[in-house]
């Protein structure tokens, strides 16, 4: 067996828009997915998830928010203990997209190790997929 090669990040970053370009082609049909198939913590809740096949393998598209936690800025470790029990903590949701392979029963095999930026445009070309706003807009102006 031959020495194997650590893959570009480059490249994982292609098959993504690979797969964004085949999916606004249509070559690549989304579905939804079903959220209860993941386990969530009490700090995070999906916002978006889809499932695919191509080329034999199964794919899924998730996007969810997940609670995090900061101090406010007069938090510094310098202040007297007096001043630190008055500290307030401020929590702010943040947004991650991943896109995975999965096995037959949704179990993640594999995460692409790609910017969730990347992944969010993906998201949204799935979207507009299955929201199909364009075959709306053509039905709702055929009534006139």
């Amino acid at each position: 067996m031959g020495k194997v090669e650590p893959e570009s990040p480059d490249k994982w970053v292609d098959a993504v828009y690979k797969i964004n370009k085949l999916t606004k082609e249509n070559t690549i049909k989304w579905a939804i997915g079903d959220k209860n198939k993941i386990p969530l913590s009490d700090d995070e809740y999906i916002t978006a998830l889809f499932e695919t096949k191509y080329k034999k393998k199964k794919l899924r598209l998730l996007e969810k928010k997940y609670k995090q936690y900061k101090n406010d800025p007069f938090s510094s470790g310098s202040l007297p203990f007096l001043f630190r029990q008055h500290i307030v903590r401020k929590e702010y949701w943040e947004d991650s997209s991943f896109l995975e392979i999965i096995d037959d029963s949704g179990m993640s095999l594999w995460t692409f190790p790609v910017p969730t930026r990347v992944v969010s445009d993906l998201i949204e070309s799935v979207k507009y997929q299955i929201a199909s706003p364009s075959d709306f807009l053509d039905d709702l102006f055929e009534e006139d």
